[in-house]
């Protein structure tokens, strides 16, 4: 027998959750637009939406500029990671993704405070930002940078149990 869901809306805010009333509709768009993953035309309203009600969060930036980048629109999505870091310096997602497409058209110096500054917060992420961030000093000819920063993004994928990113990182930065 099948079982059939509808959308009756987005998933409540975890139990607990503290939000003030200003960003208690920001909150909410959010969670609209992760709702319905796929429909990037609605996710990019959502988080417009957002944007509309506090232009300076910095989720809100880094997240419609990932959408952004999913409807081909870069140079706007770029724009955008650099709002998220005008509102959060330290914003791991969008120094990384910043980072990465400094790094994708050739321009390794410019990405690298943008991936270190990604490496420097202890998020999920910190292993494949440092992953880059090798590849990086490898690209400028830093190659003991370049085995460094493979080390500790390898070590910190153990740490987090992906076994896989660690393997890779070693099998690409092998001594």
């Amino acid at each position: 027998m099948a079982i059939s869901r509808a959308r009756s809306g987005p998933p409540p805010l975890p139990a607990g959750s503290r939000i003030g009333s200003g960003h208690r509709r920001v909150a909410l768009q959010l969670r609209v637009s992760l709702h319905f993953p796929g429909d990037f035309q609605g996710v990019e309203k959502a988080f417009r939406k957002a944007l509309a009600i506090n232009d300076q969060n910095a989720d809100a930036h880094g997240n419609l500029a990932t959408t952004l980048e999913q409807l081909g629109r870069s140079g706007e999505a770029e724009r955008h990671y650099r709002l998220a870091l005008q509102n959060n310096p330290s914003h791991p997602m969008a120094n990384f993704h910043l980072g990465r497409r400094l790094a994708e058209r050739g321009r390794y110096r410019q990405a690298v405070p943008y991936l270190e500054r990604a490496v420097a917060t202890d998020s999920p992420g910190t292993a494949l930002h440092g992953y880059l961030l090798a590849i990086v000093h490898r690209e400028l000819g830093a190659s003991e940078r370049a085995s460094e920063v493979a080390r500790a993004a390898q070590q910190h994928a153990r740490s987090r149990n992906q076994a896989q990113l660690a393997e890779k990182i070693a099998a690409e930065f092998r001594p």
